[in-house]
């Protein structure tokens, strides 16, 4: 039997959706930390004509100079050449400082420490900025394995490097860990170094004085103050002189003498500000500010409007990341309201996919806003994915339902959340469950008889958290911890 081939038209319609360029520019800008978008805008800038720069405020603070008191004129031809040369042989001159970062690896490799802790010092020395502050937080550096005496061990270590002043968030921290390593460290100087450096100003001690007695008369006046600092009111005028000559004697800076070309340097893209109620704030003149140019007009009469309308649409990308990521913050702050009000440890389970469901958005858009992007709050900086935390569920009963309100009116019907002792259970954060199980191992590190997996989950239950023993195992050993048998 032979084969019959034959070719048949049919017509057919299929819907396809293709992103417009102005769309993948858009995305292309949100996904791009701070560093990365200034230089993205200097190259549009570059090259459309009808794009300008209005202000650069983030490169004038460090460009900067005082040139009072210096004489203007015109410079020779001779002039100008002299002037050229010595230049170049500035730029010829080698920076021989050894990095900041390769002294403390150097003495960190003299010590014997365990592979935990040479881990976590390792990445904490890769944490330092040019001034030998931290520039994240250093809870934001701890593994699931790891834990807050862990952290506290290896600053204990790291501080006793040289120079000494270093590993702490800031100047009046490094101040206090300079004068206690010389045992300069007295209860005024402490007092002082605790968010009052402004006494020292101007740093007489008459007038130390005066503002240290006003502060105290102000504290007593207050009905209930839980510190005692009864001891300014004894202080005599040798004791003030003796602190104002320590601490003007230590040094704010103290790695200004090592190289700073490998220190990392984040910028804060948007900051959170206050103690019970919070204010969210995008970073200021971390950016250029860039408009339309003065020609823009010009050009469009003159039949080149695509480069116009190309920069308009450059201009409206900027904005949409700007108030996304704004938006983005707003709702983190709600969200993990507990983590800015108590600290690390303190982190609710939120997924990517709620947050684009609040803010209706894409999964994908709020990836493209965490990623490369930092925050500022009064516990350190943090990465916006920090914030991202899985969720472990609490065993629910089948058969128990519940209503929900919709944002709509509607009702939905759920399976209804167990309850202990009236309480509803709920999802626990797996930074929560991991925080709380080592903090059980450590009460109970010294019974005779070690927790077993069930006992860990009784006493998870008791703080609200409700876990099978299998998933207590299983989160056991993510923080290599071993069984109740081998321990």
């Amino acid at each position: 039997m032979a084969m019959k081939i034959s070719q048949v038209q049919r017509a057919a319609q299929t819907q396809v959706q293709r992103m417009s360029a102005k769309q993948i520019q858009t995305m292309k800008l949100l996904s791009l930390g701070t560093a990365d978008l200034r230089r993205e805008i200097y190259e549009e800038v570059q090259k459309n004509p009808a794009l300008e720069l209005e202000d650069d405020s983030y490169s004038m603070q460090y460009s900067k100079r005082d040139y009072s008191g210096t004489h203007e004129g015109y410079a020779t031809s001779s002039g100008e050449e002299k002037s050229q040369a010595y230049q170049e042989s500035l730029e010829r001159i080698v920076d021989n400082r050894r990095s900041l970062s390769d002294a403390l690896l150097e003495q960190l490799s003299l010590l014997k420490l365990s592979e935990k802790q040479e881990s976590l010092c390792t990445r904490l020395i890769h944490n330092l900025d040019e001034h030998g502050y931290f520039v994240l937080a250093p809870f934001s550096l701890l593994k699931e394995d790891e834990d807050k005496k862990l952290l506290s061990e290896c600053l204990k270590i790291l501080r006793g490097f040289e120079p000494v002043g270093i590993f702490c968030s800031n100047i009046e921290e490094s101040l206090l860990i300079q004068a206690e390593a010389q045992g300069q460290a007295t209860p005024l100087v402490r007092f002082i170094l605790s968010g009052r450096l402004d006494f020292l100003n101007p740093p007489a001690p008459e007038k130390v004085k005066r503002k240290l007695l006003a502060f105290y008369k102000e504290k007593q006046s207050l009905a209930f103050s839980n510190e005692d600092f009864s001891f300014l009111k004894e202080l005599s005028d040798s004791q003030i002189e003796q602190a104002v000559l320590t601490i003007k004697a230590l040094d704010p800076y103290p790695a200004r003498n090592y190289s700073v070309e490998d220190a990392p340097y984040i910028v804060p893209d948007l900051y959170v500000d206050g103690t019970s109620d919070f204010t969210v704030r995008l970073a200021k003149d971390t950016l250029p500010r860039v408009v339309l140019s003065r020609d823009a007009m010009e050009l469009k009469k003159a039949g080149m409007g695509e480069i116009v309308t190309g920069a308009q649409g450059f201009l409206d990308s900027l904005m949409y990341r700007k108030n996304a990521l704004l938006e983005c913050g707003i709702l983190l702050t709600q969200l993990q309201k507990s983590f800015f009000k108590d600290g690390p440890g303190n982190i609710v389970p939120l997924r990517q996919s709620d947050v684009a469901k609040s803010l209706r958005v894409h999964e994908a858009t709020v990836s493209r806003i965490a990623n490369d992007k930092y925050l500022q709050c009064k516990w350190g900086l943090f990465p916006i994915k920090y914030f991202f935390s899985n969720s472990i569920a609490a065993p629910k009963p089948a058969g128990l339902v519940q209503e929900v309100a919709r944002a709509d009116g509607t009702i939905r019907t759920d399976p209804q959340m167990p309850e202990d002792n009236g309480m509803p259970v709920a999802d626990t954060s797996r930074e929560k469950v991991l925080f709380e199980i080592k903090k059980i191992l450590e009460e109970h590190k010294n019974d005779k008889k070690a927790l077993s997996d069930q006992k860990i989950s009784d006493a998870l239950s008791e703080r609200g958290i409700r876990i099978a023993r299998r998933t207590v195992a299983k989160y056991r050993s993510l923080i290599s911890v071993d069984s109740s048998y081998n321990r």
